[in-house]
């Protein structure tokens, strides 16, 4: 196998993982609701992106977020539980000397399939809200996936 060809899977996968990631700002969060925002520069956690999305949401809207995103908890902490751990043995094949390619494809493959159950996870609670949701609330979070994730407040 060559360079060329282990890095067309590395961008797509790249380009997923941040579609995702994006996604998931806005769906998910690490406790109900609960977190630190990042120090500065960084980019907000996602408990802070759920709770600006509850707050800028009608309190009905609101709080059906709020129910969905609790449902999907535990699957959405084992997914980012899971690619963390994909992550790390992707580095570990990175580091490796020499290059075991297989090892790095294996570790690359590992992350696609995490991605995709991360997907199917995001996707269903975004079907779900668009049929929960107020026509007012499924604009406006049309809107809020737009304009892309809050930024981050201050770390005091």
């Amino acid at each position: 196998m060559n360079g060329s060809l282990l890095c067309r899977p590395a961008v797509y996968l790249a380009a997923s993982v941040g579609l995702n990631i994006f996604l998931l700002g806005f769906m998910l969060g690490q406790g109900p609701l609960g977190g630190h925002p990042p120090g500065p520069g960084g980019p907000p956690e996602p408990q802070h992106m759920i709770q600006e999305l509850v707050r800028q949401l009608p309190p009905e809207d609101g709080r059906k977020v709020e129910a969905i995103y609790a449902e999907q908890a535990d699957a959405l902490a084992g997914h980012r539980d899971g690619v963390h751990l994909a992550m790390g043995k992707v580095v570990a094949a990175l580091r490796t000397e020499p290059l075991d390619q297989a090892a790095l494809v294996a570790a690359i493959s590992g992350m696609g399939e995490l991605d995709k159950g991360l997907h199917q996870t995001i996707s269903a609670m975004i079907l779900r809200a668009g049929k929960e949701l107020s026509p007012e609330g499924r604009r406006m979070l049309a809107d809020i996936i737009e304009r892309g994730p809050p930024p981050a407040p201050p770390r005091h």
